[in-house]
């Protein structure tokens, strides 16, 4: 039996190798196909959709043929660096002149961004893997993209983050975060007049997998302003702020302040049916009924983040889809629940001239069956209908009774107009807050929200978090306190906690009941699916330890340098790796445990620990968090020439004798250890050159001098100097990029 066995595991693993490499092939443009390609034809749809009317009869045709064409290419170079010119020129002169082939057409800067640092290229992703031509062009993005200088995203995907109006100073949260695009492009906004601004960016995901790759996506942008936590959007806690000075000596037991965020962007989970274009498998597979069941879900997402909106605060809702199921009925259900005198609906026509868009509508249809026959015009018809008793739809599904809603003023994206992928965005402001405080008495109050409290604690039980008892009660309102700041965050109504029963309903929980006062019954046991993380700490001067002396002693750290921003994972000892936060992002981590608020990533890594090599130094620089500390440094800084460093760029490591005579003096001066390379290149320089002053981090060993950085980035800096990476160095290893698509949101949860 056991041979047996045995014979019919080797025959199943020679079979996946054969399918993975079929697969393989066709994926590389092969002779071989693995798959079939799906029909681009799908009755419901198009009937569906004309029933609705969002496409003007005489551009139906249009429409149509659009979203069976192959998506342009479209990426985002990084703009708050001064590199953005730089490498354009670099691109168009490298890859786009001299002999290349005329059926390639070059990329044209994206007119409506401002700034023009979006690019689109009438090619799809097939096409630039498989063209020859185009290799090294493919090339260059990939490393690019491994550098954080380009962002490979979908057009429609960058118009939510710019109607934000990001400033900063602004607390920024992005409710449903992966992959992380947009929240990169809410990180360069903040940062667009300073490594260090004073506000803060929260990137959120309920999946903790997808919270790991968004964190992988996001360092490269090297923020300090930048929190990752990993929460159901729906319940997604309140967070502890200190408690200021004069309130702390005043009573006997303060309650601590909460964060309230001067913009929210709510990117919801959908069902994508506007990313046709790429995700050919909607194609197969869509139905009308699949928007009515994540309507509850998208509706109590943004009911949960206006919860959490600032009094004059702005706020983005957003999807993937062209229903209005999943759009005008989730903004007309948030109006109608909060109330016309609180919310406001922002006029954005004038926004990002020479975008093509169409207004949203007033009224649609809802429909029940999967041939998209039975529709309905109101929650009255459809109840006065003998429709089978097990369809249920909830009223919030249908147009608004009321005329004053302006959902006119909502933006949908058509992927004919601009040649893109579709898009629907809503911009909302915050005029008053909403609270339960407003209804009830403070004893009402404090029972509500225990109730809720009990309502997230069994939601989260339900997932099978905390398995080992040690995740506490997360918060779903404010806890009682005074103060318009605070009643912004709490839940007008509390009692059954919509947004909880919404989550549970979706994920496979039992629906709660609390009658008579009854509280939640007891939830089963399930495995555990994520977060066993330890807590950041901040390290102190004196706890500091190596940490503190290569800073202080060896790299001559200024006082300038706040040494309480660097913190480390609590289990390491005296930390294998160092990050450096704001002070915003500080009082965050040090008032919210992980019992509260689970922090995946905080900060940007500046400082690794390096096994002992006769070096003095016990920490080496990361380059990725290299512009935050040099500014502070005195020592271990060797300014180098333009020739000097395209050298060290191309051989990555030179003996002492080599090197040239200024350089191997100063070298003489520096111990065994990490270093940094400083240089100012020219400003005119053939080719695109003069990026501006950079540094690389280095090592000096006994007999050679390396550069310490990745190949992407030699190749990245070789650019900068005004050479061609590809005529000097061998073909890179293409790397892996997590792509960052609208696609990962389809049907997963907040």
């Amino acid at each position: 039996i056991l041979l047996l066995n045995r014979g019919m595991g080797r025959k199943k693993c020679k079979k996946q190798r054969q399918q993975q490499q079929q697969r393989s092939t066709a994926w590389s443009g092969g002779a071989a196909t693995a798959y079939e390609e799906s029909p681009k034809e799908n009755d419901q749809f198009e009937r569906y959709y004309k029933l609705q009317g969002i496409v003007p009869e005489d551009e139906w045709d249009a429409f149509m043929h659009s979203l069976r064409q192959a998506l342009p290419l479209a990426f985002r170079l990084v703009g708050y660096r001064n590199k953005s010119q730089l490498l354009s020129a670099r691109m168009l002169s490298d890859y786009f002149e001299g002999d290349t082939p005329a059926a390639c057409p070059r990329p044209q800067p994206v007119q409506w961004y401002p700034g023009q640092i979006a690019w689109q290229h009438a090619i799809s992703r097939a096409e630039i893997r498989s063209n020859p031509a185009l290799a090294k062009y493919h090339q260059f993005l990939l490393g690019e993209a491994e550098c954080g200088n380009v962002v490979r995203q979908e057009l429609v995907s960058m118009i939510p983050p710019l109607l934000l109006d990001v400033q900063p100073e602004h607390a920024v949260l992005d409710m449903c975060a992966s992959p992380g695009s947009k929240t990169h492009q809410l990180i360069e906004l903040l940062h667009r007049d300073s490594l260090t601004p004073p506000g803060v960016v929260v990137a959120n995901d309920s999946s903790n997998p997808r919270c790991y790759t968004m964190t992988h996506n996001l360092k490269r942008h090297a923020s300090p302003c930048l929190v990752v936590t990993n929460h159901n959007g729906v319940i997604f806690p309140n967070i502890h702020l200190p408690i200021p000075a004069a309130a702390a000596g005043s009573a006997a037991d303060p309650q601590p302040p909460l964060l309230v965020y001067d913009r929210v962007l709510c990117d919801v989970p959908c069902t994508g049916d506007a990313t046709l274009r790429k995700n050919l498998a909607i194609w197969r597979r869509w139905q009308c009924k699949n928007a009515n069941s994540l309507h509850r879900l998208q509706l109590a997402i943004l009911k949960r983040a206006l919860h959490l909106l600032k009094v004059g605060g702005r706020l983005v809702y957003s999807t993937c889809s062209f229903n209005p199921v999943e759009n005008e009925a989730v903004i007309a259900a948030a109006l109608t629940h909060f109330g016309e005198d609180n919310l406001r609906i922002e006029d954005v026509s004038a926004c990002l001239p020479g975008l093509k868009r169409c207004a949203g509508v007033r009224s649609w249809k809802v429909c029940v069956d999967e041939s998209a026959r039975s529709e309905f015009e109101s929650y009255a018809q459809f109840k006065s209908s003998d429709c089978p008793p097990h369809i249920k739809l909830q009223p919030t599904l249908f147009p608004p009774v009321s005329s004053t809603l302006n959902l006119n003023r909502c933006v949908r994206i058509l992927p004919h107009h601009n040649d893109s992928g579709g898009f629907f965005v809503a911009v909302l402001t915050k005029l008053h807050h909403f609270s339960a405080r407003k209804n009830g008495t403070a004893a009402a109050t404090r029972a509500a929200d225990s109730t809720c409290e009990a309502a997230a604690a069994n939601a989260r039980q339900s997932q099978g978090e905390g398995r080992d008892g040690a995740a506490a009660e997360e918060e779903v309102v404010a806890p009682g306190l005074d103060g318009d700041e605070n009643e912004d965050i709490g839940d007008d109504d509390c009692t059954a906690g919509e947004d909880v029963q919404a989550a549970e309903e979706l994920e496979g929980a039992e629906g709660l009941s609390f009658e008579s006062g009854a509280g939640p019954p007891p939830a089963k046991a399930g495995r555990f699916v994520g977060f066993k993380e330890d807590p950041f700490v901040f390290i102190t001067e004196e706890e500091g330890g190596a940490a503190v002396e290569t800073l202080k002693h060896h790299f001559g750290a200024a006082h300038s340098l706040r040494l309480d921003l660097l913190l480390k994972r609590q289990s390491c000892g005296s930390g294998k790796r160092l990050y450096m936060t704001s002070e915003r992002v500080k009082h965050i981590v040090e008032n919210n445990d992980n019992s509260r608020v689970k922090i995946i990533h905080a900060g940007t890594m500046v400082l690794e620990r390096r096994p002992m090599d006769g070096s003095e130094l016990q920490y080496r620089l990361v380059q990725d968090g290299l512009p935050l500390l040099l500014p502070h440094l005195t020592k271990r800084v060797l300014p180098v020439s333009n020739g000097q460093m395209k050298q060290l760029l191309i051989q990555e490591a030179i003996v002492f004798d080599k090197l040239e005579p200024e350089c191997r003096l100063q070298l003489q001066y520096i111990s065994v250890g990490s270093l940094v390379l400083q240089l100012t290149p020219p400003t005119e320089q053939p080719g695109g050159g003069g990026g501006g002053t950079f540094a690389i981090c280095a090592w000096k060993g006994n007999q050679a001098l390396r550069i310490y950085i990745k190949d992407a980035e030699r190749r990245h800096f070789l650019r900068v100097c005004g050479v061609n990476p590809d005529s000097e160095l061998p073909a890179p290893k293409l790397p892996t990029i997590h792509h960052n698509d609208t696609a990962d949101k389809i049907n997963s949860n907040s």
